[in-house]
């Protein structure tokens, strides 16, 4: 059993106690059979509410009140009658096996102590001896059983160090259980540095604590995700030099997904991908934040469903001086989510988002049968992994000859500001090439990821003269498939090379290869007959109308005629009630006109009366302009209350909007808002570009023209405005 059996009570060895006895010596607490929690009453309350309860819980700061909560659990309470006879002490006495084998013991010298660290989940086995003053046991109770209630976080008493949990007892892949004593997630062992940094902070363990923890815990490996501002000059852990110490300073929430995010975790992850550094701790100062991002990266690839991982975190809020209510870690969850394609499970979209950290597939799989245990199914997305590795190590060489290019699905000519402007989509922002290469035998290999939240093209662009082969096959290796020409031949003409395209949806990868057609077709593939990409790329129309007077109603002439373009979810998915979009332009096309019509049943109670305030905190709408090929994104918000925000790249010193007229009225139902802003101020040289987003708060609702994935800035959501 790898647990420390603690006393709550007074411990007095050799002092006699009067004799008594208030009926049989005997058990009376936990009853026989009896299932028992290790929580307090909040703490259990907490694990067992759901998503929207700790929104709503954690939001109105309920916690703060409640007088139960403290930084420890409750632990598993026994008494008992007591003795007859000369009593010196009591020992008590627990094991995993009804035989009493390999039992913990402990002496108490009143009838209760409280037992601390168990494993939740598991049957235990109790009996209560009397022992005299020479410490033999003169009388004996019957051994029985109780049950401590399989109910995730299983939460440590670690004295001194609060917030101690292990992330095991859960369900994760194929209904297996997370073993429990593998991983713990804590506050800090020492306090942070108090000189800036120069010398590293007091130790939480003394003599007594150290051996608790060494016994409840029996960590192998720490890992300190602090900052060096915290940690000072810190080389090994306050656990003892027993304990491998892992400083690896780490980011928090949406900065995992960063290039910065995605090394960090890189190095932390491979931490748990070997079996020699288990049970492995890990800990910031509080145990909260860069702790909590942590703890729902491995929980969510170990399988652990989305509400327990939210669950899990919201668990801090019992310790850490702010509450932390779901929405907060959700920018870790909706990353993550980012990294896989719709309908993915949540593991997959974690494994996902490890695979681009840098992590190979083995190392992954390696860290779920070191904790699930072995014979684990190879998920599908570490199977695709492989295979693009191998295929990876294969095709090194550099790809000379065979390239790709945006296969263009719409093109227009308008005019605008007084000129005529071309434009075209799909437009590549950032290609969605991850890497190419050649084996050498005249074959090559295409690795292409779409990571922008619409869908996109990709066609094959050979140099014909550079291509040895006068015929190829074109396969996808991870559907095995080989994709037939427009003849509905299995070999493609090189000058036919140039036709094959297709779509990439949103984070959808692809393994394209090409390879000189020699022989039958290769092994386990099958032909598929190829067609034309086909999907309807975003475009927003703006047709020419009378100008209307902007008072923020919308009763003018100019918005009749033609059905509002109606917002989405950050995924592009339909809502009830959502927001309406009106575009217009005048004759000339020198001036973009808008309107937006929203319910809100939720108006803010405080709205900022400041120009450049954080209008994206209340109720408002936010425009994002741009133009091909240029670097700039200019960014507008309008707020409900009548106040202009404006930046360019996020920046709002950097860009002031000169001519805007805008009014915003409140309706019986929400509100409504009209802009008239003229072009030119902008100075595109290209075609205009544009995404209408609207905030609704309290609650932090966001919905968005163009989908964005909740980043409502992202450049390839900003899409054509065809000016008619």
């Amino acid at each position: 059993m790898r647990h420390w059996l603690g006393i709550w009570g007074a411990v007095l060895a050799g002092m006699m106690l009067p004799m008594a006895a208030q009926g049989a010596f005997q058990i009376t607490r936990p009853r026989d059979g009896e299932t028992v929690s290790l929580l307090k009453p909040m703490q259990r309350a907490l694990a067992l509410m759901t998503e929207a309860q700790l929104e709503v819980f954690l939001t109105q700061g309920t916690v703060e009140r409640m007088a139960d909560v403290t930084t420890y659990p409750a632990g598993i309470e026994v008494e008992w009658n007591a003795a007859s006879g000369a009593v010196a002490c009591y020992e008590v006495r627990v094991a995993d096996n009804a035989e009493m084998k390999r039992d913990k013991r402990i002496r108490a010298v009143q009838p209760k102590c409280v037992i601390q660290n168990l494993e939740i989940g598991r049957t235990y086995y109790l009996q209560v001896a009397a022992l005299d003053a020479a410490k033999r046991a003169f009388q004996e109770t019957k051994v029985q059983s109780f049950v401590v209630e399989n109910l995730a976080p299983r939460v440590m008493n670690i004295p001194g160090v609060p917030n101690v949990r292990d992330l095991g007892g859960r369900i994760g892949l194929e209904g297996r259980v997370i073993p429990q004593g593998m991983i713990f997630r804590s506050a800090a062992f020492n306090d942070n540095s108090t000189d800036g940094g120069k010398t590293a902070g007091k130790t939480r363990m003394d003599k007594e604590n150290l051996a608790i923890a060494a016994e409840a815990l029996a960590l192998k490996t720490e890992i300190d995700l602090r900052w060096d501002s915290e940690l000072a000059d810190m080389s090994a852990s306050p656990l003892g030099q027993g304990v491998r110490y892992q400083r690896i300073p780490s980011t928090l929430y949406g900065g995992l997904f960063s290039p910065n995010g995605h090394e960090n975790y890189r190095k932390l992850f491979q931490v748990f991908t070997r079996s020699e550094n288990y049970p492995i701790g890990f800990h910031c100062i509080l145990g909260a934040d860069r702790t909590g991002s942590l703890a729902a990266v491995l929980l969510a690839t170990l399988g652990v469903s989305r509400e327990e991982i939210i669950r899990d975190f919201c668990f801090t809020s019992l310790y850490a001086p702010f509450l932390r209510a779901p929405h907060s870690i959700r920018p870790v969850l909706d990353g993550l989510a980012k990294c896989g394609q719709p309908g993915d499970p949540l593991s997959t979209q974690a494994m996902r988002y490890l695979l681009r950290c840098g992590i190979r597939s083995q190392q992954i799989y390696d860290f779920l049968t070191i904790v699930l245990g072995p014979e684990l199914a190879m998920p599908s997305a570490l199977e695709e992994a492989r295979v693009r590795e191998q295929l990876q190590e294969r095709f090194q060489l550099p790809a000379k000859g065979l390239a790709v290019a945006p296969y263009t699905v719409r093109e227009e000519t308008m005019l605008q500001n007084g000129r005529q402007v071309h434009w075209r989509v799909p437009f590549w922002h950032v290609s969605p090439l991850r890497s190419a290469g050649a084996d050498g035998t005249g074959a090559f290999c295409l690795h292409l990821r779409n990571d922008a939240p619409v869908p996109t093209t990709v066609a094959l662009a050979p140099e014909v003269k550079a291509l040895a082969a006068r015929q190829y096959h074109v396969l996808d290796p991870l559907s095995k498939v080989v994709y037939c020409a427009p003849d509905g031949a299995t070999r493609w003409k090189t000058e036919e090379l140039s036709r094959f395209a297709l779509v990439l949806r949103p984070q959808e990868e692809q393994m394209i290869v090409v390879q000189p057609a020699v022989g039958e077709l290769p092994d386990g593939h099958q032909p598929l007959a190829w067609r034309p990409p086909s999907y309807s790329p975003y475009v927003a129309e703006a047709p020419a109308a009378p100008a209307p007077r902007i008072d923020g109603r919308l009763d003018d002439a100019a918005w009749q005629g033609q059905a509002p373009l109606a917002m989405t979810d950050t995924e592009g998915a339909p809502v009830h009630n959502a927001p309406k979009v009106y575009l217009r332009t005048d004759a000339a096309h020198t001036t973009l006109y808008i309107a937006a019509e929203l319910q809100d049943g939720t108006p803010c109670a405080k709205a900022h009366a400041s120009r450049d305030a954080s209008l994206w905190t209340e109720d408002s709408i936010e425009l994002f302009f741009a133009s091909h090929g240029d670097a700039k994104t200019y960014q507008v918000i309008l707020s409900a209350a009548g106040c202009i925000w404006d930046g360019i790249n996020g920046d709002g010193r950097a860009w002031t909007l000169a001519q805007c007229e805008f009014k915003a009225a409140r309706t019986p139902s929400g509100w409504t808002m009209e802009a008239a802003i003229p072009l030119a101020q902008f100075g595109f040289e290209g075609a205009l570009e544009l995404n209408v987003c609207a905030n609704n708060n309290p609650g932090a609702i966001h919905y968005n023209l163009f989908p964005t994935q909740g980043a409502l800035g992202h450049r390839a959501a900003i899409s054509p405005v065809l000016l008619k």
